[in-house]
C-alpha cells in the first residue's frame, strides 16, 4: 500500500497548484490526481481510513517521491497530529506568497466565484479572531479565513514543531514565478532526486485580475501592521529573510 512521503500543505492562493504540476513532471515523483484530497483535514475523509486514502496512490510504480497537496492542511486543527500518526517521516514543502498579496488574491478569488459580496475589510474582520473550523468551508478547499491563512509564523510553526525544520522546505510564490528552475532544483535536492529536465513554465489555478481594483492604501497599511509579527515569527523560525517581501515587511536589524 503506497502512501505519501511528501505533503504540500499550502499556503492557499500561493502557487500550490503550479508546484504540484511541476513536481508531477519529474519521472521520480508521483503526485496525486486530483490534487486536493483533504484527507487529514476533513473528518469524514479521515474516518474512511488509510486504505481508502491509499486508493489515490494506486498508480505508483517505482517513483521515489509520492506526494499530495491540500491547502486545507494549512490552518485547520488535527492535521499535524493526523499526518504524524499516519505517514512515516514525511517531508513537507510550503510555498508562501507575500501575505498581503495572498490575502487579497484569496478575497478576489472568492469574489470571482460569486461567493463574497462584503467589502474587503469587512470580510477580513468577520472571522479574524475565530478559531478555524473546517466545517465552515463552502466546498472542497473554499474557505473564507482570509486573515488566518496569511498567519505564516503560527501555522508553519505547528509543522516545524512536529516534524523539525530538517523535514521542511519553504519556497515563495515570487521565486517560483521569476526563477522556477531554481525553485525546482531546491525541491529536487530536498527530495533527494535528480535535477529536473528543462520544462516549460506552469501557472495553474491563477486568479483572474481583469477589471479588479487594487488593494487600497489604507487596507494595505492595516495588513502590514497586523501581519508584521507573523512574518517576523516566520523569519525567526526558519532563519530565512524573505527579502522579496522586504518592501512591506522590512527586515529587523
Amino acid at each position: 500500500m503506497a502512501l505519501p512521503n511528501l505533503i504540500i500543505p499550502g499556503a492557499p492562493k500561493a502557487g500550490t497548484s503550479s508546484l504540484h504540476k511541476y513536481l508531477s513532471l519529474h519521472d521520480a515523483v508521483y503526485m496525486s490526481e486530483p490534487k486536493e484530497l483533504h484527507f487529514f483535514s476533513v473528518d469524514e475523509q479521515f474516518e474512511k481510513g488509510v486504505a481508502q486514502y491509499a486508493v489515490n496512490f494506486e498508480g505508483v510504480r517505482e517513483e521515489k517521491v509520492i506526494g499530495e497537496s491540500s491547502t486545507t492542511y494549512f490552518i485547520f486543527p488535527n492535521v499535524v497530529e493526523r499526518i504524524a500518526c499516519t505517514l512515516d517521516s514525511p517531508k513537507l514543502i510550503f510555498i508562501l506568497r507575500n501575505p498581503i498579496d495572498r490575502v487579497y488574491s484569496h478575497y478576489r478569488w472568492m469574489q470571482s466565484l460569486g461567493l463574497e459580496n462584503r467589502s474587503f475589510i469587512d470580510a477580513l474582520l468577520a472571522d479574524k479572531d475565530d478559531s478555524p473550523d473546517i466545517n465552515t468551508r463552502i466546498s472542497g478547499n473554499k474557505t473564507k479565513y482570509y486573515f488566518a491563512e496569511s498567519c505564516y509564523g503560527t501555522h508553519v510553526g505547528k509543522f516545524v514543531k512536529q516534524f523539525g525544520m530538517s523535514r521542511v522546505l519553504i519556497q515563495t510564490t515570487e521565486q517560483l514565478g521569476e526563477f522556477p528552475s531554481r525553485v525546482l532544483e531546491n525541491c529536487a535536492q530536498f527530495l533527494g532526486i535528480d535535477s529536473f529536465e528543462k520544462i516549460d513554465p506552469v501557472w495553474e489555478n491563477a486568479t483572474r485580475s481583469d477589471n479588479t481594483q487594487p488593494i487600497s492604501d489604507g487596507d494595505h497599511r492595516w495588513l502590514t501592521e497586523h501581519l508584521f509579527d507573523e512574518v517576523e515569527s516566520l523569519r525567526q523560525l526558519t532563519g530565512l529573510q524573505f527579502t522579496e517581501w522586504e518592501n512591506d515587511f522590512p527586515i529587523s536589524n
